[in-house]
């Protein structure tokens, strides 16, 4: 396992992703399936920060769990701005005393640590030369190119008479 510093840029993109996420979820209601669902984008969008930065490889397991939490954080932040939190301390800590959190931030929370932790299924990478020889098979060779090449001339051909014979007939 190696760490790197592109790892820990990724997870402060990842935290920015939550910060503001969990602004933007705070001002609306707590209730019905909005923030489940809400919650789910916002733990798939924590990692995406992350993976953004990564450039296009998977972060590592470690990185993900990170997002994970992060997106529980920003979830619960947001569950605490709609349950009455006014300042804040460096958008870490609510100051002052709030109402209790609502139920579904319970669902909302993991909602966000599911849509985080999906990224560690395993997803299947296709090779693009693997994609080609499954397309021909096996026995694809100089010959089969030139007989396709061939086949798209006859086809052109057949195409260019019919326009000519359609401009004869205007």
């Amino acid at each position: 396992m190696s760490v790197t510093l592109r790892n820990f840029v990724g997870l402060a993109a990842a935290f920015g992703v939550a910060w503001f996420g969990g602004l933007i979820l705070g001002e609306y209601p707590f209730d019905g399936a909005l923030p489940v669902f809400g919650g789910f984008l916002m733990g798939v969008s924590v990692v995406g920060a992350a993976a953004f930065v990564e450039e296009g490889e998977d972060p590592p397991p470690w990185v993900v769990v990170a997002c994970a939490v992060l997106a529980v954080w920003g979830i619960w932040r947001a569950a605490w701005f709609d349950a009455g939190a006014q300042g804040e301390l460096f958008g870490l800590v609510p100051q002052n005393g709030i109402g209790p959190l609502p139920g579904v931030a319970t669902y909302a929370m993991v909602g966000a640590a599911v849509g985080a932790l999906i990224r560690l299924i395993p997803r299947r990478r296709r090779d693009p030369a693997l994609e080609e020889e499954e397309e021909y098979g096996d026995d694809f060779d100089e010959e089969d190119e030139q007989d396709e090449q061939d086949a798209y001339e006859a086809e052109y051909e057949e195409y260019e008479e019919e326009a000519d014979e359609d401009d004869e007939l205007r």
